[in-house]
Order: C-alpha cells, then sequence, then structure tokens
C-alpha cells in the first residue's frame, strides 16, 4: 500500500486547508484510514483548526496512525512529533 498511500495523502494533504469545514472534517477522517506516517504532522496542525468537528477527526485520525494518545492537546502531539520524527 505504500505508494498508493502516499499519492493518496498527496492528494488530501491540501484539503485540510480547505475554506469548507466539512472538506476539512472529511479529509481530516480520510487520513486516518491510510496508514501514511507522512500525513501526521498536517494533522496534528489540524488540531489548531476552529471547527471541533475538525479537531475531532485529526485527533481520532492521529491515534489511530501512531498509536498514542494526547487528547486534542497541539502542544503534546508537537511536542511528541518532534521528539520522533
Amino acid at each position: 500500500m505504500g505508494r498508493a498511500a502516499s499519492g493518496a495523502a498527496s492528494a488530501l494533504l491540501p484539503l485540510l486547508e480547505d475554506e469548507d469545514s466539512t472538506v476539512r472534517f472529511k479529509t481530516a477522517w480520510a487520513l486516518g484510514q491510510i496508514d501514511e506516517p507522512l500525513a501526521v504532522g498536517d494533522l496534528i496542525e489540524a488540531l489548531n483548526d476552529k471547527s471541533s468537528q475538525v479537531k475531532s477527526a485529526a485527533h481520532k485520525s492521529l491515534k489511530k496512525l501512531t498509536g498514542e494518545d494526547f487528547g486534542r492537546s497541539y502542544d503534546k502531539w508537537k511536542e511528541w512529533h518532534d521528539r520522533n520524527q
């Protein structure tokens, strides 16, 4: 699944900054469905989204991709990511 996931992630990542919160929400959810570690940094950034639905989807996707759970805390996820890159 490696190359296909990378292509899917590359196509999805820009949508995390779409104007429509529904698009951002669905994108954050979808990124959790593909096994693509490159999405982790962008999902951490999505924890700062103004939409609680986007934050929730980003959090769930981060848990699924990493096996970690720091809640919706951007700072804790960022610190973990910086240590583990």
